[in-house]
């Protein structure tokens, strides 16, 4: 063989090495492609349970237009939907739990804790413990509107409160506080949220029991939470900005009255 023979030679067997070393020739481009397709089906293992809930939301979400079965728990109307209950066409979901992935009964517990304890600060601090320190006749209308409800709480709901004159911070017992956010606490949750809202209108967790229970009316509940603020006015007058401010809570306290009306039946 002559020299340059044995040079082409030379040459296409190296080209031949090159060729079977490349990814897109022979079994080197099979096993390239057996490790893209198994990075593939890794990354799918990986982030399947969360594609699968993405489609699953998007379809119950959906449900008013098509019909869709949802392994999560939604909510139709107000009405619970079991897992994997089927969502019709004329159905609207306002929300969806997943009882696997999600938050709902702790965060649904930890909101009742907090409305509790909204209840248990408004006994700490209740209006009907602050009588004021003058004038004795604005003292007489807190004593014969207030002092009542004091001891009704004391002996119907067995929450006795403290009670002072002036606005000097009292601290109440600290067994009738944790007694308040029980008695709030063994409430259902609309009863709860109602609660709270009405401790907060009227500035006292007596007065917020006493109208949730059906012993007082609602309006008679914001015309004692408010006999300083009517002394004042009838001292003072009534200015304009003020005077809305009480007619929509007024309209707060029939509203919450109202409430509780429906929920006793």
């Amino acid at each position: 063989m002559s020299g340059g023979s044995a040079r082409h030679a030379g040459m296409a067997g190296m080209a031949d090495e090159a060729a079977a070393g490349r990814p897109g020739s022979g079994r080197s481009r099979w096993l390239w492609w057996l490790g893209l397709l198994f990075l593939l089906g890794y990354i799918t293992w990986i982030l399947a349970p969360y594609l699968r809930s993405v489609i699953v939301r998007d379809a119950a979400v959906t449900a008013r237009i098509h019909v869709a079965t949802a392994p999560l728990r939604g909510t139709i109307h107000e009405l619970a939907v079991s897992i994997g209950e089927r969502i019709g066409a004329d159905g609207l979901i306002a929300t969806i739990r997943n009882p696997l992935a999600d938050r709902s009964a702790l965060a649904q517990a930890e909101a009742r804790v907090a409305l509790a304890e909204e209840v248990g600060r408004y006994a700490g601090s209740d209006l009907l413990c602050y009588l004021a320190e003058g004038p004795e006749s604005l003292v007489a209308l807190e004593q014969a509107a207030w002092d009542p409800w004091r001891e009704w709480a004391a002996l119907e709901l067995e929450l006795p409160l403290l009670c002072t004159a002036g606005i000097t911070p009292l601290n109440q017992p600290a067994a009738s506080l944790e007694r308040a956010e029980q008695l709030a606490l063994d409430l259902d949750d609309f009863s709860l949220t109602g609660l709270a809202y009405a401790a907060a209108l009227f500035g006292s967790a007596v007065l917020a029991f006493a109208v949730q229970r059906g012993a007082l009316p609602a309006d008679e509940a914001f015309a004692a939470a408010r006999i300083d603020e009517a002394f004042q006015e009838e001292r003072w007058g009534v200015d304009a900005e003020a005077a809305a401010r009480t007619a929509k809570n007024a309209r707060d306290a029939a509203m919450i009255g109202r409430w509780f009306d429906g929920l006793r039946g």
